[in-house]
């Protein structure tokens, strides 16, 4: 679906319209003020020397105009579908958290139904009925709560097209995907100044540069031309007339506007370097997060979660055959929940992570793919 912020006509993100074409129509354009006609005795025409000096100038700036509209552009773009991704990727975490909870709560009422079996039939004390039937209480609890943060998730989604309300049935995702290796922390270094936050200070510096450049040729005066004819009433003659004229800076060389334009360059080029350490440290913690969700996960799916899950059967049939207490079947239930949800919750940050490089380096999933440091 379209962005809410899209209108009839140029493609637009978050309210900011596509660069407009008619910026660089006009870059062409000479100034209005470029050629003069004088009413000299006669007639005569003046040309300033300047005109195409000055219409290079506004034909270079404009451009660069041109440029830094099409960096915001690109910035909000990357902004929408960073947090569309995030948002979806949410929506993924809390739909398997639902399953999860509702699995819980089926196990604990059949748990419960078991353990009240045992106490009728004289193998418990009724003390394990009511325990039995608090843990499933709490489970039929973490399943409504867990349904409440899936409806948030859904409306935060829908939200970011415009919708007032979730109107799709499910999520389709593998949340489970993750890649077998780490992206290279080098190589997405080298690709931070294609995020388009950074890029735009290169267009910035041209367009100082450009301005200290105007200014510095504005030391030197422009050279006028006029020419005319002149008639003499005495003797009715005609003359042609021809005069060139040179402007004397002797005290006003520019000065001024010239030291406040080198300030300005200085400064943008204090505010790029500020913005890419910025990146960067925000890529180190991108990918600190990267490198211990996937770790995580990859630990919980491959080594903890299967292990809880055999103690967990282990202690229930252990029961059934009056080998184990219920407090240990409680116990292996709970920590397997435990280990689930974790896995769950490291697979939503893993994903999170993904997102927020991608958005740093814009650099898509496709790319990450091809840019791996080897297994961990």
């Amino acid at each position: 679906r379209r962005c809410p912020a899209d209108g009839d006509g140029d493609v637009a993100v978050d309210g900011v319209a596509s660069p407009p074409g008619g910026v660089r129509w006009s870059a062409g354009v000479l100034p209005r003020d470029a050629v003069h006609q004088g009413a000299q005795p006669g007639g005569g025409l003046q040309l300033l020397a300047g005109l195409w000096r000055a219409g290079l100038q506004f034909r270079s700036a404009a451009e660069a105009e041109g440029e830094l509209a099409g960096w915001e552009y690109e910035s909000k773009r990357l902004d929408v579908l960073t947090e569309t991704t995030e948002s979806f990727v949410d929506v993924l975490a809390a739909q398997k958290r639902v399953d999860l909870a509702a699995t819980t709560a089926d196990l604990a009422g059949k748990t419960s139904m078991a353990v009240v079996e045992r106490v009728e039939a004289g193998k418990e004390p009724p003390l394990q009925a009511a325990k039995a039937n608090a843990e499933l209480e709490m489970a039929l609890l973490t399943f409504l709560e867990a349904e409440e943060e899936l409806a948030a998730a859904r409306s935060k989604l829908a939200a970011g097209w415009g919708s007032e309300r979730a109107v799709f049935e499910k999520a389709e995702g593998d949340l489970d995907h993750v890649f077998p290796a780490l992206p290279d922390f080098e190589s997405l270094r080298t690709r931070l100044p294609r995020n388009p936050d950074l890029a735009r200070w290169d267009t910035e510096l041209k367009l100082r540069k450009a301005a200290l450049a105007s200014e510095k040729a504005g030391r030197i005066p422009d050279l006028e031309a006029s020419a005319g004819i002149l008639s003499f009433r005495e003797d009715g003659t005609d003359a042609f007339t021809f005069g060139l004229g040179v402007p004397l800076p002797l005290f006003d060389r520019n000065q001024g506007n010239i030291a406040a334009a080198g300030h300005e360059l200085a400064k943008a080029r204090s505010e790029r370097k500020a913005e890419q350490a910025s990146l960067l440290k925000q890529l180190v913690e991108e990918y600190a997060s990267l490198k211990v969700s996937h770790r995580k996960t990859t630990v919980l799916k491959e080594q903890v979660v299967p292990a809880r899950l055999k103690a967990f059967e282990a202690a229930h049939i252990g029961y059934e055959q009056g080998k184990f207490e219920f407090l240990e079947v409680l116990d292996a239930q709970r920590s397997l929940f435990e280990a689930k949800q974790e896995l769950i919750d490291a697979l939503n940050e893993y994903h999170g992570a993904l997102a927020a490089i991608q958005r740093t380096t814009a650099t898509s999933i496709n790319e990450l793919t091809t840019v791996t440091a080897g297994d961990e």
